[in-house]
């Protein structure tokens, strides 16, 4: 199944779990975690993953040390774009941890 395929499969979902908040706010996390490549570009999606979302926290494991202080400089802007595209979740803070990224 193409990209094209995920969106409507995860609107699907949505209806059918409709009075499941807590299912719902999943997928939306789920997305937001896909997101990540798309936020960054190209380069730093190679050397870095949104790996989970938690209490208001996004996890990001970075393979070097330069690219995490890149991403650091850039983070302001990535939450806004976060928060503008996933109003649904709370997302108030990047965590960078360096890492070597299982592919």
């Amino acid at each position: 199944m193409g990209e094209a395929g995920l969106a409507p499969f995860a609107e699907l979902l949505s209806v059918f779990f409709k009075k499941d908040p807590e299912f719902l706010r999943q997928i939306e996390e789920n997305k937001a975690l896909e997101a990540w490549p798309g936020y960054v570009g190209e380069a730093a999606a190679r050397v870095s993953k949104a790996i989970r979302l938690r209490n208001g926290t996004l996890t990001v494991h970075v393979q070097d040390g330069i690219w995490m202080q890149q991403l650091s400089l850039l983070k302001n802007g990535i939450l806004s774009r976060y928060r503008n595209e996933f109003p649904k979740i709370v997302i108030r803070d990047i965590f960078f941890k360096r890492q070597a990224l299982a592919r």
